[in-house]
């Protein structure tokens, strides 16, 4: 996904603390898959003539079961994202986005394992995104985006459930095919740790049809059949923390759930402004891990190999 009038920046809204987990060794909770895929930002015409921008996201997803040792784990999330940009002018966009993911964790035996009832059971992550970006020149952009974020059971205490961070940096495009992104940022953590992370990202139109596109610990290579379709195969690595409710087994404690994927997906564009992406892939590698408050590791485990399927929709106004 290009954008090729006025060498546009990348969108303020694109997460960039999703690079947390890979690079820094902290975990971090991904808003959306979509809003990280969508980090290049495709919104041109409009846009430049001044006003408001909006992109409605809804995704869905369900990873089929696997084995955590003796516990059974069934995922199943929804989520939604409404990302609103408004142009001052052709250099000056000002963006705001806010996202939430609801997540269904189907766990089974973790009695039998660990001697205590399912921690969880229903789990909201919602975020907001404050930001800005600025258009220097055909080749040069900068952008700076904060990050406010709710993760955990919808009755855990919500003052100990709380992450923040930003970051901020530069794309530049020498040419209209390659557009690159590098920043840094900094973001907390529910175990009231502090992780600091590059941001990076390359776009690249290397044939007629073909582009790949890599930001932080995901990535695609995407082949554009026609004006309609898409054809695109490609990774990423998730890591997402949830606080538990105080009433929990484990009480205050923090599930985390780490995760490997590869995945093979066709988009269809029947007219600009909206599109349907379906997927199926694999988790080649998952784990599940429940600490208590004071961060002592109450279960850790790794999962079998498992199937994914995902939808998600794009409408652009």
């Amino acid at each position: 996904m290009w954008m090729k009038s006025l060498g546009w920046s990348v969108g303020v809204w694109a997460v960039g603390v999703c690079v947390v987990a890979e690079v820094a060794g902290q975990p971090a909770s991904p808003v959306t898959g979509v809003v990280r895929e969508r980090v290049f930002t495709e919104q041109p015409g409009r846009g430049e003539e001044g006003g408001w921008v909006l992109t409605l996201s809804p995704t869905s997803e369900v990873t089929l079961p696997s084995s955590y040792d003796d516990v059974d784990l069934t995922v199943s999330r929804l989520g939604l994202d409404l990302s609103s940009e408004y142009w001052f002018s052709r250099q000056v966009v000002g963006t705001f986005g806010v996202g939430t993911e609801w997540s269904h964790y189907a766990l089974s035996g973790f009695n039998g394992e660990v001697g205590l009832d399912e921690p969880i059971s229903n789990a909201v992550t919602t975020t907001l995104r404050p930001g800005a970006r600025f258009n220097f020149s055909r080749a040069w952009g900068a952008f700076g985006f904060g990050i406010l974020e709710f993760s955990g059971d919808p009755g855990a205490d919500w003052d100990k459930s709380f992450t923040g961070g930003g970051a901020a940096g530069a794309s530049w495009s020498p040419n209209e095919d390659l557009r690159l992104l590098f920043g840094a940022g900094a973001t907390s953590a529910l175990d009231d740790t502090a992780s600091f992370f590059p941001v990076l990202g390359v776009n690249w139109k290397f044939a007629e049809r073909w582009s790949l596109e890599t930001l932080g610990t995901g990535g695609a290579v995407r082949y554009r059949l026609d004006d309609t379709w898409t054809l695109s195969a490609g990774g990423r690595y998730e890591s997402r923390d949830y606080r538990l409710d105080d009433d929990a087994s484990v009480p205050d404690g923090v599930l985390r759930d780490d995760r490997a994927l590869v995945e093979v997906s066709a988009t269809y564009r029947p007219r600009p402004g909206f599109d349907i992406t379906a997927g199926v892939g694999a988790v080649v590698w998952s784990e599940l891990t429940v600490d208590s408050a004071g961060s002592d590791e109450v279960f850790e485990a790794t999962g079998d190999v498992t199937a994914v399927l995902g939808l998600r929709g794009v409408v652009r106004f």
